[in-house]
């Protein structure tokens, strides 16, 4: 099984070598076809200069797969041998496979490079793209903290169980159990139960999917905060006149 997982196991040097495999392989058919758009009026003699220059740069006497323009220059001529013969060059060794010409590592390098770079643009892009979307997330969330502020004031004198049932039909008009950014108010709601999964909790609706129950420390402290709003509270209006004045 451990083999199994390592021959699956992906290989990114080997992915990015693909990569610009192919696009030297397309870059080269595309400069193969651009010569002869550029060079169809060329004279013989334009040809074999062509040739002897580049010979000269490569320090060896080319074969037609070794040259941008090479087939070209071939079909023309009708032979190599003939072209070679023409240029005073000598006769050329034996052609290498594509990998290991110098036209092919030349633009291997080239297409490197640039896919480099496209890679690096890409990557900054999708930076710039999520960075403008957590500032967008910032903004919508201080938008809710202050909504949710000025709805807690006015809400403020609220029993308990009127936010539940404020909740309740929030719920119902969604039509799924809603997180706190659903809910207008809902920081303020939080807030006043504890956490946001107790005040679901207490208006006997689920939590939606993935949201942990509240612990029993939460549980705790709401009914710690219950117990001093209790006692904090006179049971009826008759009993403020019992209260001691001063």
């Amino acid at each position: 099984m451990a083999e199994k997982r390592t021959r699956n196991r992906f290989r990114g040097d080997l992915w990015l070598e693909q990569q610009v495999d192919q696009r030297v392989k397309a870059a080269l058919r595309q400069k193969q076809e651009a010569f002869v758009e550029e060079h169809q009026e060329d004279t013989e003699e334009q040809l074999l200069d062509y040739v002897r220059q580049e010979a000269a740069k490569l320090r060896y006497t080319p074969n037609p797969g070794d040259l941008v323009g090479g087939p070209y220059i071939y079909k023309r001529f009708g032979n190599w041998d003939r072209v070679v013969d023409l240029c005073g060059l000598p006769k050329p060794g034996k052609l290498p496979p594509l990998k290991s010409r110098t036209i092919y590592k030349e633009e291997y390098q080239r297409q490197l490079e640039q896919f480099r770079q496209e890679r690096r643009s890409e990557q900054e892009t999708r930076a710039e793209a999520v960075q403008a979307r957590k500032e967008q997330a910032k903004l919508q969330e201080e938008a809710r903290a202050e909504r949710d502020l000025l709805w807690g004031e006015a809400h403020e004198n609220d029993t308990d169980e009127q936010l539940l049932t404020y909740l309740r039909q929030c719920a119902e008009r969604l039509g799924h159990s809603p997180v706190k950014a659903e809910v207008e108010g809902g920081a303020y709601i939080a807030k006043r139960f504890i956490t946001w999964p107790l005040a679901l909790q207490l208006a006997e609706l689920p939590l939606p999917k993935g949201m942990k129950p509240a612990g029993n420390k939460d549980v705790n402290a709401y009914r710690r905060l219950q117990k001093v709003k209790n006692e904090n509270i006179p049971r009826d209006a008759a009993e403020i006149d019992t209260l001691p004045r001063r």
